[in-house]
């Protein structure tokens, strides 16, 4: 019974995934809501792409202190949802790293198609051979990919940290989904900021921020 139930809400998540992108992204242009887990990934490692909704989000940006100094970065951004979404708070950036090619073309036409070419950048690489994480302090991953990749991606940003000592921005880890919570408190570098379920989808959602942040960040 368990599993019949389990199997008919993903048979309406996928459902409700196909109407949207049918009806509301297909005829502009956009593709988003149709997921790839599984095929045509190639990258070891990698979970594959699921959207983030604009309302899940848009819960988690609309409860933490942005400005214009800020910067943010999709590690694993996919078709580009969550990066276009994010271009609608007043971040200095907004960029999105993904190692997939088909992905990263995917991503590029829905910027395109949204007229957003100012507001955000899809990179095409893998993020642990990205180089440009001191540059972002609002990073985002919905689980993107095996735990250990994760702990490396972690390590990397871990090591900027370094360099931010007398940077008064505050540095941000919004994790949704599975996340590596363990290498992140162990660092001793970020306190638990939230520590939820989102509303509007059922996955965990954490976020982390960095203890030295100063003053200005109001929290």
């Amino acid at each position: 019974m368990r599993r019949a139930i389990r199997l008919s809400k993903r048979f309406l998540r996928y459902l409700e995934y196909f109407l949207t992108w049918a009806f509301l992204e297909k005829p502009r242009g956009l593709d988003f809501s149709m997921r790839a887990k599984t095929t045509r990934i190639t990258a070891p490692g990698n979970h594959g792409y699921a959207l983030t909704s604009r309302n899940a989000l848009t819960n988690i940006l609309r409860r933490i202190p942005i400005s214009p100094e800020d910067e943010f970065l999709d590690i694993g951004c996919g078709k580009g949802g969550v990066v276009c979404y994010a271009a609608d708070f007043p971040f200095k950036k907004v960029a999105g790293v993904e190692v997939e090619s088909w992905l990263v073309d995917i991503a590029r036409k829905n910027v395109r198609t949204l007229n957003l070419e100012h507001r955000v950048e899809i990179i095409h690489q893998d993020a642990v051979e990205f180089d440009r994480y001191e540059n972002f302090n609002v990073f985002f991953l919905f689980n993107p990919f095996d735990i250990d990749i994760y702990a490396t991606v972690l390590e990397i940003i871990f090591d900027t940290m370094k360099s931010r000592e007398r940077e008064e921005r505050p540095v941000w880890l919004l994790c949704y989904g599975a996340s590596n919570m363990e290498a992140i408190s162990s660092s001793a570098i970020f306190d638990l900021f939230i520590d939820e379920i989102c509303p509007y989808r059922g996955n965990l959602l954490r976020v982390w921020k960095s203890k030295n942040a100063s003053a200005r960040s109001g929290l």
